[in-house]
């Protein structure tokens, strides 16, 4: 069965926040024309996060305004099937777990023909990698054995935008034949080589042409692993005077005391400077030399990676989730919690850097936005014999 132009997709979020899954959502919602969408988010919309963009770009968007400290929230269930009921979507697709668990059971006493779960993160703690079961003393941790028991009647399919991701949630029970992968995409027009971005961008940070920026887009979040970053720095700054260290994202800023503290102990003062959040991030990365992505759990496919390699900046990252997949030999790989090996790596980088053209091409080639949009819509118009 092809379905018929325009029909409509609705998205349930668990939110609309500036994370990956929210800005590949955003990305897919912009992008994929051929089809109306509908997002719902199941928790309020922040007006620092992505919802002004979607309402830019003319993408209708709903909050049910639940409240995730409040059980009574759950009762909100009704709405969503009363929503999905009135719009009829052709596709119900949901991202994350929370919102897989909700939407497909709205989805499934709505009545609607095809449900699509997203998978959008890896292992959910330290050396969780595969073969580790879950661990249930979690709310997160039973959240997902939930998933993974429901997996097998309350989704159609399942997306995953890493194929190690979707080996994890495998060996954690959930539906096997289900699963599809589909990686995200980079917009290469957004993000490419400049350097005038890269003089702008260095000229307002008082940062010559000569010292080397090393870099790091997160958030302070135990899954990025800071601390290892920041021994990295450590590492590095004893065998060269040339580099400057950058943080930038959601309270890597001079007002988290713990992550000032950790700086100062490290003796980092002088050489880590904190930019926290920024909506700039491809200028940004134009200043880098090297990216590194030092997460230590849950990554799937880190967009930064790509997109600092869409910028031509090579990068240096820990082997968790597709990180390997999206440098392949253009980039270096290094194990997890390792700031030797990861110091090692960006000297190497910095001694003799992969070509910038090469770099960005990979990213063009096989994580381009248009490949991305492409392969959902290619995913949307096949029929999988679907059983309700």
């Amino acid at each position: 069965m092809l379905m018929n132009p325009k029909e409509k997709i609705v998205h349930v979020i668990t939110g609309v926040g500036q994370g990956g899954a929210e800005t590949v959502l955003l990305r897919l919602t912009s992008g994929l024309t051929d089809f109306d969408h509908y997002v719902i988010s199941l928790t309020p919309i922040d007006s620092n996060g992505l919802g002004p963009l979607f309402n830019k770009h003319k993408i209708p968007l709903l909050s049910l305004e639940m409240n995730p400290r409040n059980p009574f929230s759950l009762f909100k269930l009704w709405k969503l099937k009363k929503i999905l009921q009135q719009e009829k979507p052709a596709i119900l697709q949901t991202w994350m777990y929370h919102a897989n668990l909700l939407g497909g059971v709205a989805g499934r006493m709505a009545g609607i023909p095809r449900i699509i779960w997203n998978i959008r993160n890896g292992a959910l703690a330290p050396g969780g990698d595969i073969g580790k079961p879950l661990d249930l003393s979690t709310k997160i941790g039973w959240v997902t054995k939930i998933g993974a028991l429901t997996s097998r009647f309350l989704p159609h399919q399942i997306i995953s935008c890493s194929a190690r991701a979707a080996e994890i949630h495998k060996k954690w029970g959930y539906a096997e034949t289900k699963f599809h992968i589909i990686h995200n995409g980079i917009s290469i027009s957004d993000f490419k080589p400049d350097k005038q971005a890269r003089k702008q961008t260095r000229d307002s940070l008082q940062i010559d042409t000569n010292t080397k920026i090393i870099g790091l887009i997160g958030r302070y979040h135990p899954q990025k692993d800071i601390p290892t970053f920041l021994k990295t720095a450590q590492i590095l700054c004893k065998n060269r005077e040339d580099i400057k260290f950058i943080l930038v994202g959601t309270n890597l800023s001079s007002t988290n005391k713990e992550l000032m503290a950790e700086i100062k102990k490290s003796g980092l003062e002088e050489s880590v400077l904190l930019l926290g959040k920024r909506q700039d991030i491809s200028n940004i990365l134009n200043a880098f030399d090297v990216l590194c992505s030092s997460s230590s759990f849950g990554e799937a496919f880190p967009n930064v990676v790509a997109e600092a390699m869409s910028c031509g900046i090579p990068c240096v990252v820990t082997d968790v989730g597709d990180s390997a997949n999206i440098v392949g030999d253009l980039g270096i790989v290094v194990s997890p919690s390792s700031p030797e090996q990861m110091a090692t790596a960006c000297l190497k980088i910095l001694a003799k850097p992969p070509s910038s053209k090469k770099t960005q091409e990979r990213i063009n080639t096989h994580f381009s936005l248009d490949k991305m949009v492409d392969n959902y819509k290619k995913f949307y118009y096949v029929s999988e014999n679907l059983k309700k």
